[in-house]
Protein backbone atom coordinates (compact mmCIF):
# COMPACT_ATOMS: atom_id res chain seq x y z
CA UNK A 1 0.00 0.00 0.00
CA UNK A 2 2.85 2.42 0.73
CA UNK A 3 4.21 2.09 -2.81
CA UNK A 4 0.71 2.76 -4.18
CA UNK A 5 0.52 6.01 -2.19
CA UNK A 6 4.04 7.05 -3.19
CA UNK A 7 3.31 6.41 -6.88
CA UNK A 8 0.07 8.39 -6.64
CA UNK A 9 1.93 11.29 -5.01
CA UNK A 10 4.68 11.15 -7.65
CA UNK A 11 2.02 11.31 -10.33
CA UNK A 12 0.21 14.27 -8.77
CA UNK A 13 3.37 16.23 -7.88
CA UNK A 14 4.77 15.70 -11.38
CA UNK A 15 1.60 17.18 -12.87
CA UNK A 16 1.73 20.09 -10.43
CA UNK A 17 5.36 20.84 -11.32
CA UNK A 18 4.84 20.58 -15.08
CA UNK A 19 1.53 22.44 -15.37
CA UNK A 20 2.43 24.99 -12.69
CA UNK A 21 5.62 25.77 -14.57
CA UNK A 22 3.72 26.18 -17.82
CA UNK A 23 1.30 28.59 -16.17
CA UNK A 24 4.16 30.59 -14.68
CA UNK A 25 5.94 30.78 -18.04
CA UNK A 26 2.84 31.79 -19.98
CA UNK A 27 1.18 34.16 -17.53
CA UNK A 28 4.15 35.71 -15.73
CA UNK A 29 7.60 35.26 -17.24
CA UNK A 30 6.95 35.67 -20.96
CA UNK A 31 4.78 38.81 -20.62
CA UNK A 32 7.11 40.38 -18.05
CA UNK A 33 10.20 39.66 -20.14
CA UNK A 34 8.59 41.10 -23.28
CA UNK A 35 7.74 44.38 -21.60
CA UNK A 36 10.86 44.74 -19.46
CA UNK A 37 13.76 43.43 -21.52
CA UNK A 38 15.36 44.18 -24.84
CA UNK A 39 15.05 41.54 -27.56
CA UNK A 40 18.61 40.36 -26.88
CA UNK A 41 18.08 40.17 -23.11
CA UNK A 42 14.77 38.42 -23.68
CA UNK A 43 16.48 35.77 -25.81
CA UNK A 44 19.23 35.24 -23.21
CA UNK A 45 16.69 34.91 -20.40
CA UNK A 46 14.55 32.51 -22.45
CA UNK A 47 17.56 30.27 -23.16
CA UNK A 48 18.60 30.25 -19.49
CA UNK A 49 15.07 29.42 -18.35
CA UNK A 50 14.63 26.70 -20.97
CA UNK A 51 17.92 25.06 -19.95
CA UNK A 52 16.69 24.68 -16.37
CA UNK A 53 13.05 24.04 -17.25
CA UNK A 54 14.02 21.21 -19.63
CA UNK A 55 15.36 19.14 -16.70
CA UNK A 56 12.16 19.60 -14.68
CA UNK A 57 9.89 18.77 -17.61
CA UNK A 58 11.81 15.68 -18.66
CA UNK A 59 11.89 14.46 -15.05
CA UNK A 60 8.15 15.15 -14.75
CA UNK A 61 7.39 13.27 -17.97
CA UNK A 62 9.52 10.33 -16.84
CA UNK A 63 7.83 10.20 -13.43
CA UNK A 64 4.38 10.57 -15.00
CA UNK A 65 4.99 7.67 -17.37
CA UNK A 66 6.41 5.42 -14.65
CA UNK A 67 3.79 6.27 -12.03
CA UNK A 68 0.98 6.24 -14.61
CA UNK A 69 1.82 2.76 -15.82
CA UNK A 70 2.30 1.59 -12.24
CA UNK A 71 -1.08 3.02 -11.21
CA UNK A 72 -2.78 1.58 -14.27
CA UNK A 73 -1.39 -1.94 -13.96
CA UNK A 74 -1.23 -2.32 -10.17
CA UNK A 75 -4.64 -1.08 -9.16
CA UNK A 76 -6.73 -3.50 -11.19
CA UNK A 77 -9.83 -2.18 -12.85
CA UNK A 78 -11.00 1.09 -11.34
CA UNK A 79 -14.49 1.33 -9.92
CA UNK A 80 -15.88 2.95 -13.08
CA UNK A 81 -14.28 0.60 -15.59
CA UNK A 82 -17.55 -1.20 -16.27
CA UNK A 83 -19.20 2.09 -17.29
CA UNK A 84 -19.27 2.22 -21.13
CA UNK A 85 -17.80 5.73 -21.17
CA UNK A 86 -14.73 4.80 -19.11
CA UNK A 87 -12.47 3.25 -21.77
CA UNK A 88 -13.10 5.87 -24.49
CA UNK A 89 -12.43 8.65 -21.96
CA UNK A 90 -9.28 6.91 -20.75
CA UNK A 91 -8.09 6.58 -24.36
CA UNK A 92 -8.71 10.29 -24.98
CA UNK A 93 -6.89 11.16 -21.75
CA UNK A 94 -3.91 9.00 -22.71
CA UNK A 95 -3.68 10.50 -26.22
CA UNK A 96 -3.98 14.04 -24.86
CA UNK A 97 -1.23 13.30 -22.31
CA UNK A 98 1.04 12.05 -25.12
CA UNK A 99 0.30 15.25 -27.03
CA UNK A 100 1.20 17.34 -23.96
CA UNK A 101 4.48 15.41 -23.68
CA UNK A 102 5.19 15.94 -27.38
CA UNK A 103 4.52 19.69 -27.27
CA UNK A 104 6.65 20.10 -24.15
CA UNK A 105 9.49 18.18 -25.80
CA UNK A 106 9.17 20.17 -29.04
CA UNK A 107 9.27 23.47 -27.13
CA UNK A 108 12.26 22.45 -25.05
CA UNK A 109 14.22 20.49 -27.60
CA UNK A 110 17.03 21.60 -29.84
CA UNK A 111 15.98 19.96 -33.10
CA UNK A 112 15.56 22.31 -36.04
CA UNK A 113 12.45 20.39 -37.08
CA UNK A 114 10.62 21.87 -34.10
CA UNK A 115 12.02 25.41 -34.44
CA UNK A 116 8.56 26.72 -35.50
CA UNK A 117 7.21 25.68 -32.08
CA UNK A 118 10.00 27.58 -30.33
CA UNK A 119 9.49 30.63 -32.58
CA UNK A 120 6.06 31.24 -31.02
CA UNK A 121 6.25 29.71 -27.54
CA UNK A 122 3.30 31.62 -26.10
CA UNK A 123 0.86 30.03 -28.54
CA UNK A 124 2.15 26.49 -27.98
CA UNK A 125 2.45 26.86 -24.21
CA UNK A 126 -1.17 28.11 -24.12
CA UNK A 127 -2.29 25.10 -26.13
CA UNK A 128 -0.33 22.80 -23.85
CA UNK A 129 -1.94 24.34 -20.77
CA UNK A 130 -5.38 23.78 -22.31
CA UNK A 131 -4.58 20.15 -23.17
CA UNK A 132 -3.09 19.50 -19.72
CA UNK A 133 -6.22 20.98 -18.12
CA UNK A 134 -8.36 18.64 -20.23
CA UNK A 135 -6.25 15.67 -19.05
CA UNK A 136 -6.79 16.71 -15.43
CA UNK A 137 -10.53 17.21 -15.98
CA UNK A 138 -10.93 13.83 -17.67
CA UNK A 139 -8.96 12.26 -14.82
CA UNK A 140 -11.44 13.73 -12.35
CA UNK A 141 -14.36 12.37 -14.36
CA UNK A 142 -12.76 8.90 -14.57
CA UNK A 143 -12.09 8.90 -10.84
CA UNK A 144 -15.75 9.55 -10.11
CA UNK A 145 -17.41 7.25 -12.65
CA UNK A 146 -19.41 4.38 -11.28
Amino acid sequence: MIIDVIMRWLHIFSVIAAVGGLLFLRLVLIPAAKTSLSEEQHGLLFEAVIRRWRVIVMLSITLLVISGFYNFFSSGLPKGAEVPLYHPLFGIKFLLALTVFFLASALLGRSEIFAPFRANPGKWISLNILLAALVVMISGILRNLG
